[in-house]
C-alpha cells in the first residue's frame, strides 16, 4: 500500500508539472523573462523573437528569431530564422550541458564577420626574412594537429551538443567578404563544442545552396549550385585560429554555375608566389579535402570576361580562365594554370597598366596543396610567360635606372616577350625588350635610338631579387647623339654582350658585368668627352675607324654608374677610359691613340679638359685594367 501511495504521488507530481509547464513556460516567454535570462550578457549574446510557445518540456516553437553573438576577439555571429523549432534536453543543463537534439528552421540568414584586427596575420619569420636569406622555405608537410588540452578555468565549461540540425530556405549566408544569396538547405549538422578553451568537433555537415537570381532557373548557367559534405576533426579552437583551423577539415565541396564575384582568392596560399585570382564568370569545381589538404580527384575550371590575377609582385587583368587538377599519379600532382587574353599588367598597388598584350600564362606545379599553408619544395615549380606585351610609355622603366646617374628616358614605346620559372626557391628566365623610337637624356646630351635587350637570367634567388646574367645582349641601332645643336648621323649601331655578370632586379636596378662590345665607331664615346660648346678636337679625327671591338666592365649602384675599364684595341685604334656618372654629372679620363697620334682627356664635374697629347701611363694609373684579367 505504501509503495502504491508513493507511486501515485509521484505520478501526480509529474502530471502536475506537465500540466503547469505550458502555463509557466509560456508566461516566461510572453513576459520577456526568457529573453532577459538568455541575454543577461548582451555584449556577448542577445536573442529575441516575435512570438514563441512551448507545450512539452524542452520543445519550443519560435517565429522571427534574431540571435547575435560577439566573441572576446570581436568576431560577430548573427542568425535570423523566420520560423523554427528546437528540442532541448533540460535535465543535462544541471551539469552545464546544452543538448539540442533536433532543430528545424525555415527562412534563414546567417552572417559571420571577423574583426578586421584579427585578419592581420603575422607571417612566419622565415617568410619575412626572405630578402636576407638564400635558404629554401621548408615546412613539415606531415604536421599533425596539436594534442588538445582543455584550459583551466575558475568556472567549469559548458558542453554544447547539436544533433540533427536541419534548415530550409537559407536565403543569405555571409562570411567576411563572401556573400551568398539564393535558396539553400542544411541537410544535417552534428557537432560538439566545449567552451572556455575546450575542443570542437563536427562529425557531420551537409549543406547545399543555389546562389543567384532563382527566377532565371530555366537558365542553369546563371545559377551557382554549391554543395558540401564535411567533417571537422576534434581540436582546440584557441590553438588553431584562422587558416590553421582548416587542417582539421575533410570532405567534398562542389560548385557549378555562374559566380558573381570570386573575390580575392589565393590559389596558392604562399606569400612568396602571391598567386591569386578574382573576377566574375562560370565556375565548375570539385574540392576533395583530407585534413586540410586538397587531394586526388579535385578539379577547378573558371572562365571570366573580367578576370584579375596576381602573381609575384604583378597584377594582370583581362579575359581569362583558371584550370586546375590534382592527380596523385602525375609527376607534379597539383597543377594550376591561369591564362589571360588581351591582358593589362600593373605593378602591385598601381592603377595604370604599363604593359598590354596577348597570351599571358601563369602556372604552378607542386607536390601537395594545403588550404592553410604551402611550403616551397624542391619539386615545386611556378612560371609565367608573356606571349607579347606592348609598352605604351617606356618612361615607366626610369624607376630601374640609377637615380643620380643623369640617365633618363624621355619617350618611346616597346615590346616585351618572355617569362620566368621558379623551381623551389631558384629562379631563371628569358626576357626580350624591344625599344622603338626611344629618346633619353644623359646629362646635357640627348640620345635617339632603337634597341633590343635579350636577358638570360640564371641561378636566381627571387626572394633576394638576385640573378646571374649569362649571354645577355643589348643591341642599339639607328642611334643619334644630339648636343647643343650638333647631331651625329642617325645610323650608328653598337652591341654589348654580357658573358657573365650579376643582376639585382630592384628599383633602381644594379648590374655588375663584364661586356664585350662591337660598334660602328667610337663617336658616341668621344662625344661624351667632347665639350659640346667647343669646336672639334683632334680626337674627332679618330671617329672614322669602323667596326671596332673592345671590352668594358660596368657597375651600377643606386646613385651612380661606373664604367671601369673601357678598353678598345681594334683596327689600329686604342682607347683606355674610365667614366663615372653620378649626381647628374660625369667624371672620368680617356686615352686614345691612332696611327701614332695619341691624346688624353679628363672630365671633372661634367667639364671637359683636354690634357694634351700622349698621357697613356697617366691614364693607366686611374683605370682598373687589371679587372679584365680576371
Amino acid at each position: 500500500m505504501a509503495i502504491k501511495k508513493v507511486t501515485t504521488r509521484l505520478l501526480s507530481l509529474i502530471g502536475g508539472v506537465l500540466l503547469a509547464y505550458p502555463v509557466i513556460g509560456n508566461i516566461l516567454i510572453v513576459s520577456g523573462a526568457a529573453e532577459k535570462m538568455i541575454s543577461w550578457k548582451p555584449e556577448k549574446l542577445t536573442m529575441q523573437w516575435r512570438s514563441a510557445w512551448t507545450l512539452v518540456p524542452g520543445y519550443f516553437h519560435i517565429e522571427d528569431l534574431e540571435l547575435s553573438s560577439t566573441t572576446v576577439r570581436g568576431n560577430r555571429f548573427n542568425l535570423s530564422i523566420d520560423s523554427g523549432s528546437v528540442s532541448l534536453s533540460l535535465i543535462p543543463l544541471i551539469t552545464r550541458t546544452i543538448n539540442i537534439r533536433k532543430v528545424r528552421g525555415d527562412g534563414v540568414e546567417v552572417s559571420y564577420v571577423q574583426n578586421p584586427e584579427n585578419k592581420k596575420v603575422k607571417l612566419p619569420s622565415i617568410l619575412t626574412e626572405q630578402s636576407s636569406s638564400t635558404s629554401v622555405i621548408q615546412i613539415d608537410s606531415e604536421q599533425k594537429p596539436k594534442p588538445f588540452t582543455a584550459q583551466k578555468s575558475a568556472k567549469p565549461p559548458w558542453t554544447i551538443r547539436l544533433t540533427n540540425i536541419f534548415a530550409n530556405n537559407i536565403r543569405k549566408a555571409n562570411f567576411n567578404e563572401i556573400t551568398l544569396e539564393g535558396n539553400g538547405k542544411l541537410d544535417a549538422l552534428t557537432m560538439r563544442f566545449v567552451t572556455r578553451g575546450g575542443h570542437i568537433e563536427i562529425s557531420s555537415l551537409q549543406v547545399g545552396m543555389a546562389v543567384g537570381d532563382l527566377s532565371q532557373r530555366q537558365d542553369s548557367t546563371r545559377i551557382l549550385q554549391i554543395s558540401a559534405d564535411l567533417t571537422v576533426a576534434k581540436n582546440i579552437l584557441r590553438e588553431n585560429r584562422g587558416k590553421d583551423m582548416l587542417k582539421f577539415w575533410s570532405g567534398i565541396i562542389t560548385a557549378k554555375g555562374s559566380l558573381e564575384n570570386l573575390g580575392r582568392t589565393y590559389l596558392l596560399p604562399n606569400a612568396l608566389y602571391n598567386f591569386g585570382a578574382a573576377g566574375t564568370g562560370y565556375l565548375d569545381a570539385k574540392v576533395v579535402l583530407k585534413d586540410g589538404e586538397v587531394v586526388d580527384g579535385s578539379r577547378l575550371a573558371f572562365q571570366s570576361e573580367n578576370f584579375q590575377t596576381t602573381f609575384l609582385a604583378l597584377e594582370a587583368s583581362g579575359s581569362g580562365e583558371i584550370q586546375g587538377s590534382v592527380d596523385a599519379k602525375a609527376e607534379h600532382p597539383v597543377r594550376l594554370q591561369v591564362a589571360i587574353d588581351d591582358f593589362h599588367l600593373t605593378h602591385g598597388g598601381q592603377s595604370e597598366a604599363y604593359l598590354e598584350g596577348k597570351n599571358l600564362v601563369a602556372s604552378v606545379r607542386i607536390p601537395r596543396l594545403y588550404l592553410y599553408h604551402q611550403e616551397l619544395e624542391n619539386q615545386s615549380q611556378f612560371s609565367f610567360d608573356i606571349g607579347e606585351g606592348v609598352i605604351r610609355d617606356i618612361t615607366h622603366y626610369n624607376a630601374y635606372l640609377p637615380r643620380q646617374s643623369g640617365l633618363k628616358f624621355l619617350s618611346g614605346t616597346g615590346i616585351l616577350r618572355g617569362g620566368m620559372t621558379l623551381n623551389g626557391g631558384t629562379a631563371e628566365g628569358n626576357i626580350t625588350l624591344i625599344g622603338e623610337e626611344v629618346s633619353l637624356t644623359a646629362r646635357d646630351r640627348e640620345i635617339h635610338t632603337a634597341f633590343e635587350l635579350s636577358a638570360n637570367l640564371t641561378e636566381g634567388d627571387y626572394g633576394r631579387k638576385t640573378y646571374r646574367l649569362r649571354d645577355t645582349a643589348l643591341r642599339l641601332h639607328d642611334t643619334q647623339l644630339v648636343t647643343l645643336g650638333r647631331k651625329t648621323e642617325k645610323d650608328w649601331w653598337g652591341e654589348f654582350v654580357i658573358s657573365e655578370g650579376d643582376l639585382i632586379w630592384d628599383q633602381p636596378m644594379k648590374i655588375d658585368g663584364r661586356m664585350s662590345l662591337t660598334m660602328r665607331d667610337v663617336e658616341p664615346l668621344i662625344a661624351g668627352f667632347r665639350d659640346p660648346a667647343k669646336k672639334k678636337s683632334p680626337l674627332d679625327k679618330m671617329l672614322n675607324v669602323k667596326n671596332v671591338q673592345g671590352q668594358l666592365i660596368a657597375h651600377t649602384q643606386e646613385d651612380h654608374i661606373l664604367l671601369d675599364p673601357i678598353f678598345i684595341d681594334s683596327k689600329g685604334l686604342e682607347v683606355i677610359s674610365r667614366v663615372t656618372l653620378s649626381h647628374g654629372s660625369a667624371n672620368g679620363v680617356l686615352f686614345a691613340k691612332l696611327r701614332g697620334v695619341s691624346a688624353n682627356v679628363e672630365i671633372i664635374d661634367s667639364k671637359v679638359k683636354f690634357r694634351g697629347l700622349g698621357g697613356r701611363h697617366k691614364v693607366l694609373q686611374q683605370v682598373n685594367m687589371a679587372a679584365l684579367e680576371h
